[in-house]
């Protein structure tokens, strides 16, 4: 079956005239977008870089200064770790060393000198292997020493020195005690400490409680007081007077010191720690020790102590003597 096409019309035969096709208008999201009420104003645009750039440095300034705080702190820390290390260390050598010598004084019969190389070792570890014991026996060894008689004034030697000298009556008509604490404080303030300190030991033999808290507060100064007289040899070199025994008295010294330090621990009331020659004492015993070592010809042996006392002070001297010449006597320098 064929289907039948239309007829042919007259318009159909003609030229027809071209059609213009007009372009789509853009889509909607390509139209520029109103951002005007969004922004910050123009003014408030160019200040926020400087004000951001501001708080930023801030900011890492202080994170700077709390880091270099922080390194300061912790650097600090370990240099005082650091210190106390050494010095722990520095005194366990010359601690060993000290005891060493301790022993050897002990046995060639430096009492005294032991004794105060074990005091300085005590004062700063107590529990030291045997000082404390040691000191206890040489202690008992120094002990062993003529004393005035309760019963006799001490006699009283004629100087060419002005100070006058107390009166001490022979036959007291007072009780004896009494008459042991008048004299202890005659001596006392006339400066005589040697005297005054014999009869203030004989009021404590005599009877323990008389007095006792001015006894002790007189022996006490009275011990730092002479000791100081021998340290600095303010004392006559060939006799004994009003400033106590004649000659090297560094030894007698010593022996005083460490005594006050023992009555101010038993006693802190008798007066200031801070008044006990503590330094002078020690180096004291180190220029004996070294001058007992280079006297006796063991130069080799006076080496520590003429090293530590150089350390300390190379120009200190007693009665002529310094630590330089002991040094080239020792042949060191």
């Amino acid at each position: 079956m064929t289907i039948p096409e239309p007829p042919i019309r007259p318009s159909d035969t003609q030229p027809r005239r071209a059609v213009t096709v007009q372009p789509a208008p853009p889509p909607d999201w390509f139209t520029p977008i109103d951002r005007g009420s969004l922004l910050a104003p123009e003014d408030e645009i160019k200040g926020t870089p400087c004000l951001m750039s501001a708080v930023v440095m801030l900011m890492t300034a202080c994170l700077c200064v709390g880091i270099v705080g922080l390194s300061m702190v912790a650097g600090y820390r370990d240099e005082l770790r650091a210190i106390r290390t050494q010095e722990a260390q520095d005194f366990a050598e010359t601690a060993v060393v000290q005891y060493d010598l301790a022993l050897q004084n002990q046995d060639n019969g430096f009492y005294e000198l032991a004794y105060d190389r074990l005091a300085w070792i005590t004062t700063r570890q107590p529990d030291y292997q045997d000082a404390a014991q040691r000191m206890q026996a040489l202690a008992v060894a120094l002990a062993v020493s003529p004393t005035p008689s309760p019963t006799d004034a001490p006699a009283v030697t004629e100087t060419p020195t002005p100070s006058p000298t107390p009166e001490v009556s022979a036959t007291p008509t007072v009780s004896p005690i009494e008459q042991y604490y008048s004299n202890a404080v005659k001596y006392y303030n006339f400066g005589r400490y040697e005297e005054a300190i014999e009869w203030l030991q004989i009021v404590i033999d005599t009877d323990p409680t008389h007095q006792r808290s001015e006894i002790d507060r007189m022996l006490f100064d009275s011990y730092i007081k002479q000791a100081q007289i021998y340290f600095r040899a303010q004392n006559s070199p060939s006799e004994d007077g009003p400033m106590g025994l004649a000659g090297n008295q560094l030894a007698r010294g010593i022996i005083y010191t460490n005594q006050a330090i023992a009555l101010h621990q038993a006693n802190p009331s008798v007066g200031n720690w801070n008044d006990i020659p503590h330094t002078e004492a020690y180096i004291a015993g180190l220029f004996q020790t070294a001058r007992n070592y280079v006297e006796s010809g063991q130069a080799d042996l006076a080496r520590t102590a003429l090293d530590e006392l150089c350390a300390l002070n190379c120009n200190w001297e007693y009665f002529g003597l310094s630590v330089r010449d002991l040094r080239q006597q020792a042949g060191l320098n």
